[in-house]
């Protein structure tokens, strides 16, 4: 991902020499890029030692020096990329002023040169002062003006490729074979031949039909599920439903898409692991709308209270009807009471065969709780619904090689949950 800056000075020192609407030439530009906030104010502008009363200059000021030294007119940016804090964002008030210095605390002043600019990337003006402000010019980038097609847009272009599982797919055969070819039948092949052995199984097994039902044909199918589920579900969730915390839109979509990447993962390689053999591929077809609807429910209708999930529950249960889509929830419970069965594609058959998919209850299959007379209050943890159910989906997220932030009042079983 391009930071905005970063577009600007790729175009600008592209178009280097070229006359501007101004009529001043374009420019190259240079950018020193540092974030305030995870170094010490004397690291950032410089201090004096307290030992021996000497003052040393911090980043910023040798940054500085660079550009006032330079012999040529080269745009230089110094970009703080780091959230705005009320101390250090203070003693730039003289540098973002129309004189351009930048004083530091052994006395010294230091003129800016017209080349010379400070920019700021930050998520919020929360702790900024009005005197900071005034002095910036601001361009602010609202999350819903960008909307969420870009979002789908660029998942989509990230889903698994043929080639990848193909490659791998003829490969493993193609290693096999030349094993079976050197035990059984005890000849060497020579590289030439071995070569053009390569090429002639390549050509025979690149057109194997299983290599080709991956992610990537079913491009179209997963917009039309998207436009079907998830857009009227965050607008369902606006409109209809309260949330706990206020969310953002395209923090929720981001969050479905993570999901789908969990679901998908085998089919690019994740672990290092082959992909599924052809009889799970073909589950694939079947699996669309389980896969959205479970990655929709722990996404978008995860973040509401308990009574905006019966809405929740009646509006996708009345969306798959009408779309005649399965497989089905059971009609007991609620769509959070129950998990996904993928059929073998991820989760484990018990005659290791291709099954269609199922939804069935998080309490299905969990041990039975012993508590011996030897353990203490503080290690019994009953399987419940909602420990199980949480415990399995930091599982999905973690193994999707995510970030988890386990909240929630004390006593509730946080660390047991992620232990």
């Amino acid at each position: 991902m391009f930071q905005c800056y970063e577009v600007l000075k790729a175009a600008m020192t592209t178009l280097e020499g070229q006359p501007q609407p101004s009529g001043q030439p374009f420019m190259p530009v240079h950018t020193y890029v540092m974030n305030p906030k995870s170094i010490t104010m004397g690291q950032l502008y410089g201090e004096f030692d307290q030992q021996t009363h000497e003052w040393t200059d911090g980043i910023l000021p040798c940054l500085v020096r660079i550009g006032v030294a330079a012999e040529n007119k080269n745009k230089r940016w110094y970009i703080f990329d780091g959230p705005v804090d009320a101390v250090w964002i203070e003693n730039m008030n003289s540098v973002l002023d129309d004189n351009k210095k930048l004083c530091l605390s052994s006395g010294e002043i230091i003129k800016l040169r017209d080349t010379m600019t400070m920019m700021f990337e930050v998520a919020d003006l929360a702790v900024a002062s009005p005197a900071t402000v005034s002095r910036c010019g601001m361009v602010y980038l609202e999350p819903g003006v960008l909307g969420l097609e870009p979002f789908v847009n660029c998942w989509i272009k990230r889903l698994p490729p043929v080639a990848a599982v193909q490659t791998h797919f003829t490969r493993s055969l193609a290693a096999k074979f030349f094993t079976l070819v050197k035990r059984f039948a005890g000849i060497y092949l020579h590289l030439v031949e071995i070569q053009l052995i390569w090429k002639r199984f390549h050509n025979i097994y690149s057109i194997y039909p299983g290599a080709r039902k991956l992610a990537v044909p079913f491009t179209d199918n997963f917009r039309d599920l998207f436009n079907l589920y998830v857009i009227p579900a965050i607008d369902l969730l606006r409109n209809r439903l309260r949330e706990i915390l206020t969310s953002v839109d395209s923090a929720l979509l981001c969050k479905f898409l993570r999901l789908m990447d969990f679901w998908l993962g085998p089919l690019a390689g994740r672990d290092n692991k082959p992909p599924p053999a052809p009889q799970f591929l073909a589950l694939i077809p079947d699996l669309l709308v389980p896969w959205v609807v479970f990655s929709l429910v722990w996404s978008v209708g995860c973040t509401c209270d308990n009574q905006s999930r019966l809405v929740f529950d009646r509006w996708l249960r009345e969306v798959m009807q009408r779309e005649e889509h399965g497989p089905l929830f059971p009609r007991t419970g609620l769509v959070y009471d129950y998990r996904l069965h993928d059929g073998g594609f991820t989760d484990l058959t018990d005659d290791g065969q291709p099954a269609p998919p199922r939804w069935y209850s998080w309490m299905e299959n969990v041990e039975e709780y012993q508590i011996t007379v030897d353990m203490k209050y503080s290690d019994i943890e009953i399987p419940t619904m909602d420990n199980v159910r949480n415990s399995k989906m930091m599982e999905i997220v973690l193994n999707n090689y995510d970030n988890v932030l386990c909240v929630g009042p004390t006593g509730t079983g946080n660390l047991f949950a992620i232990l």
